[in-house]
Formats: structure tokens, sequence, C-alpha cells
């Protein structure tokens, strides 16, 4: 999960984009509905 995570925000081209990817990953995570 945390590779993916990584891969996911480094292939983000700003880090406004990279923290909402983040964020929107970690709460379908946290709320049950896997990615």
């Amino acid at each position: 999960m945390k590779d993916y995570l990584a891969e996911l925000v480094r292939a983000s081209p700003t880090p406004a984009q990279a923290r909402n990817v983040a964020r929107e990953y970690l709460q379908r995570v946290l709320l049950g509905n896997q990615v």
C-alpha cells in the first residue's frame, strides 16, 4: 500500500495535486473501499 501511494504522489504534477491524491486514496482505504 505504501509503495503504491508513494508512486501516485510521485506521478502528480504539482504538490497540491499530490496532496489531494494522497488524501483521496487514504480516505478510500479508511472507509473500506479498497483500491
